[in-house]
């Protein structure tokens, strides 16, 4: 639900974070992980990290900071790799407890972000099932595009109207 740009519903999700230490949020996020996501994941885009395994990877996410760092500690673990680094929303921590708040926020911006760490303007290569990616995409040599039946039309659409180098991923 938007409003004025504002995801409201994320807002209020985080909102109920408030006191929850980081700890604590980085234990639910690493049992979500190995409990849930651990049998959601898409094959083809491990498969693909594994090809990759030599470049220097990054995971931007607009996923709270707790849970993206539980998500890459799950990638190194299961590829064994080493070359990933994460960035996320950072949510505001006062003596690591979270206040409630984001003192960070990536959704819509993970290309500033990707700048701001003085890395160059076009990628080797992006993959992403994220359509708010599309910026990132058409700053890269190569963009893979992770899609389900469920995303499949608004992906479809918008890769007509785009001109930029890309391969499908279907899971």
């Amino acid at each position: 639900f938007r409003i004025f740009s504002l995801d409201l519903k994320r807002m209020l999700y985080i909102a109920m974070l408030r006191n929850k230490s980081y700890s604590e949020l980085s234990f639910y996020a690493k049992a979500f992980c190995y409990d849930f996501l651990s049998y959601k994941k898409k094959k083809e885009t491990f498969a693909l990290l594994k090809e990759l395994r030599t470049e220097n990877i990054y995971f931007v996410t607009a996923t709270m900071d707790f849970l993206a760092e539980q998500i890459v500690a799950y990638i190194r673990e299961e590829l064994s790799l080493e070359n990933i680094s994460v960035g996320s929303t950072k949510l505001a921590y006062n003596n690591n407890i979270c206040t409630g708040k984001i003192e960070m926020d990536l959704l819509g911006k993970k290309l500033y972000y990707l700048f701001s760490l003085g890395l160059k303007r076009t990628f080797d290569i992006v993959v992403s099932d994220d359509l708010s990616d599309l910026e990132l995409m058409k700053n890269s040599k190569m963009s893979y595009v992770v899609f389900t039946k469920k995303n499949y039309s608004k992906w479809n659409r918008m890769l007509k109207k785009q001109i930029f180098a890309h391969k499908i991923i279907e899971t």
